[in-house]
């Protein structure tokens, strides 16, 4: 019988933020996670791994 792992979901608040935004590029270079960002004041980012909301 073979699992199939689930990928985890990460929500990052303000992901346009300096922090934020590094753990973002190393979330979205693994291929566990399905990474959702919120932005607020700036430009969402162009990142095709990631869903802004």
């Amino acid at each position: 019988m073979s699992y199939t792992r689930k990928k985890k979901k990460v929500l990052i608040y303000s992901v346009t933020g300096f922090i934020s935004r590094n753990i973002m590029e190393s979330l979205t270079n693994s291929y566990e996670f399905d990474v959702y960002g919120i932005y607020l004041n700036s430009k969402p980012l162009v990142n095709l791994r990631i869903k802004m909301i």
